[in-house]
């Protein structure tokens, strides 16, 4: 068996404890899930997101449920596609609904696309 200097141990033992003290810094940071503000406000850009996005293509809103729904997605598609492209933002709530509107509307588009079989 190799033996190791004192020294090397140390850095062990040393790196060991700061990992399990990282590690239980982000655990009780996301212990208790998404709090009640934060889905209000994710659920709110949704629904405003989608409702826009329904006004521009179709010219109405989908209703509730669906306006949420589409707009939910299409923020996950707009913080996806919109770095590809070189497009930033910034941060706070009215670049996520614009973010979040300009996803909705790719998505609306491709369904429409999806569901009319190539014709607009």
């Amino acid at each position: 068996m190799v033996s190791r200097p004192d020294w090397w141990s140390s850095k062990l033992e040393a790196r060991f404890q700061a990992d399990r003290l990282s590690s239980s810094l982000i655990d009780s940071k996301y212990r208790d899930g998404i709090s009640g503000q934060t889905l209000l406000i994710i659920l709110l850009v949704g629904l405003i997101a989608g409702w826009l996005a329904g006004q521009i293509v179709q010219g109405t809103g989908f209703g509730l449920i669906a306006d949420i729904a589409i707009g939910v997605v299409g923020a996950l598609i707009g913080s996806w596609l919109l770095p590809h492209l070189g497009i930033h933002l910034g941060t706070g709530v009215v670049p996520a609904i614009i973010g979040a509107t300009i996803g909705a509307i790719v998505l609306l588009l491709i369904l429409r696309l999806a569901y009319r079989r190539g014709r607009w």
